[in-house]
């Protein structure tokens, strides 16, 4: 029998097998960090690749902007949080153009030393704490000067 003092023992047990039957449903799988990961060493190796047409070599140390993108604002809010200031710079989190279910997290970053080690050392912790808020990092370009 459920009395006044054993009530909220009962509403505790109620509450937890209710909520051991749900399942956190991801934006960001683990196997898509895998797979963005080795795209990221790919493309890493092209983007270098092009930048020395306007003088970017291995010795060379620019900015870069890098784009997010995640299903929840709490969740883009999350990795805002993580990410030091002021090394990074975030713009607001919008709501994606492209697809209302999505949030955008852009911003900038330090200064990455521009050879293929470093560059894929930082967007592969870009994606990692991405993973950690359940946002995947989309891509990256120099910052404009």
């Amino acid at each position: 029998m459920v009395t006044k003092k054993n009530f909220s023992f009962w509403c505790m047990i109620v509450i937890n097998i209710v909520s051991c039957g749900k399942k956190e449903i991801r934006y960001f799988s683990p196997e898509r960090m895998t797979a963005d990961m080795e795209h990221f060493r790919k493309l890493n190796t092209q983007k270098l690749k092009f930048l020395t047409q306007y003088g970017v070599n291995e010795s060379s140390n620019i900015s870069l902007e890098f784009y997010f993108a995640t299903d929840d604002s709490l969740k883009a809010q999350g990795l805002v949080s993580e990410l030091p200031s002021p090394a990074y710079h975030f713009n607001k989190v919008h709501r994606s153009s492209k697809d209302k279910k999505l949030w955008v997290i852009s911003g900038s970053g330090p200064q990455i030393k521009m050879d293929l080690q470093a560059l894929t050392t930082w967007t592969n912790k870009l994606c990692e704490i991405g993973y950690a808020h359940d946002c995947e990092l989309l891509g990256w370009n120099p910052v404009a000067e």
